[in-house]
């Protein structure tokens, strides 16, 4: 048997103990308050008395814990089953063993059907002249270098060259200042007039 199984094979006698000794103690505690008549039936339904609270406790205690632990033990029955419903590898090799339905030889992939009819369409895919497209080229690090080279060692004025692609330079911060300056001045002006 497998640890689980013993483990729930336990538990569900666990459960099951528990439960009957609650049950036998609900009867017992059942004829004890008969006998105190702390059971009134005067109405249609019977009921224990409010005089006697420590047998309503007991009786209502002890009829959950049957419950419960029933319910439990249900629970426990029925992942028993499921558990061993499942088959361990052990077993299933050796009962597929005993049928002679287990092939205990390997093949090596190279030697399959499948690898030979992928090796064929290969063949006759080059055969066809089918060429694939080769990855796109990236950018080797040199070039990215030399760009950034170009970047950091310009002058504020010059113009930069991408392969055959010019790129004016911005204007340096003190002519845009400058402008901003002279514009200004110039609303100023126009302003006061």
């Amino acid at each position: 048997m497998i640890k689980t199984e013993i483990l729930y094979n336990r538990l569900l006698k666990l459960c099951l103990f528990i439960s009957g000794i609650s049950f036998l103690l609900f009867i017992i505690d059942l004829f004890f308050a008969i006998a105190f008549q702390a059971i009134d039936c005067s109405d249609q339904i019977c009921r224990v008395d409010s005089e006697h609270p420590f047998f309503r406790l007991t009786l209502i205690l002890f009829a959950l814990f049957t419950i419960a632990f029933i319910i439990f033990s249900r629970i426990i029955y029925y992942r028993i089953t499921k558990e061993e419903k499942l088959i361990d590898v052990r077993t299933y090799k050796s009962k597929m063993a005993a049928r002679g339905q287990l092939e205990t030889k390997t093949v090596d992939f190279s030697k399959t059907v499948l690898y030979q009819e992928i090796i064929k369409k290969k063949e006759a895919a080059d055969k066809a002249g089918e060429v694939k497209e080769k990855p796109q080229k990236a950018y080797k690090k040199t070039e990215v270098f030399d760009t950034l080279s170009q970047l950091i060692d310009k002058e504020p004025n010059e113009e930069l060259i991408f392969e055959d692609e010019i790129v004016e330079d911005i204007e340096p911060e003190e002519t845009i200042s400058a402008n901003v300056i002279e514009e200004e001045s110039i609303e100023e002006e126009s302003i006061e007039e």
